[in-house]
């Protein structure tokens, strides 16, 4: 997945290796339907693919592990929203949202948190990977609903020079390790 393979996934597999002179490792950046297909043609042993967008359904041939996890909120740092650990749709009721796409699952179940909760939902952004949502939060744009893997990657990459607070967040997603 593009996310993760950019910052997150490159900081776990130096870690993984560092001990393993002997260990070599291979990253590659692939749809998840392509992760999906490559891992059951037994082409890789270990893929990072999020179900909600795959397609095809091979699971006799792939074994399939779920990770739950709760996202995160993205607010700018100067934000009054910044100080809270906790992030409710109310808090977010019509502001601006960078979110993936609207047939994403983070998008759908984020979109159902407003609606149960009364909010105004209002995504202004919307991008293929989490990523990218983080430059329109940085901005003061807009804030993003996103999953912990990003999270970890934005700090990675930003390390000191931060510019965004991620705070507890209300929808609770799904994703899988596919093995």
């Amino acid at each position: 997945m593009p996310g993760p393979s950019v910052f997150f996934l490159p900081d776990v597999i130096s870690r993984f290796v560092s001990s393993r002179p002997n260990v070599t490792a291979s990253l590659i950046t692939k749809s998840s339907n392509q992760v999906q297909d490559i891992i059951a043609l037994q082409q890789d042993n270990l893929g990072l693919a999020d179900l909600s967008l795959i397609e095809n359904d091979l699971s006799s041939l792939v074994e399939h592990r779920r990770t739950p996890f709760e996202c995160l909120c993205a607010v700018p740092a100067d934000d009054l929203l910044s100080k809270k650990t906790m992030i409710s749709p109310l808090d977010l009721d019509g502001k601006p949202l960078a979110t993936l796409d609207h047939d994403h699952s983070t998008f759908k179940q984020t979109k159902e948190a407003f609606v149960v909760a009364g909010a105004t939902f209002n995504p202004r952004f919307v991008t293929e990977y989490f990523i990218p949502l983080m430059t329109f939060v940085e901005s003061g744009l807009a804030c993003a609903i996103i999953d912990p893997i990003s999270a970890q990657s934005y700090r990675l990459y930003r390390g000191a020079e931060q510019k965004v607070i991620l705070c507890r967040s209300f929808p609770k997603l799904s994703w899988y390790l596919r093995s």
